[in-house]
């Protein structure tokens, strides 16, 4: 079985640059897991991917 390869953003590829990600204070509460355990852990996917991505902000 042949796995295809996708391509993610150049910015992936380069961990020189250093990652910022804009987030509210309701988005930075939800990390920290002021919302509790599973608000936490959404929002730490939802970090990730943003980085992989390269987004600025959610």
């Amino acid at each position: 079985m042949k796995r295809s390869h996708e391509t993610l953003p150049q910015r992936a590829h380069n961990v020189t640059q250093p990652m910022t990600l804009s987030l509210s204070d309701r988005d930075r509460a939800m990390l920290q897991g002021d919302h509790g355990p599973a608000a936490k852990m959404a929002m730490s996917i939802m970090v990730r991917m943003a980085e992989v991505y390269g987004a600025d902000s959610l």
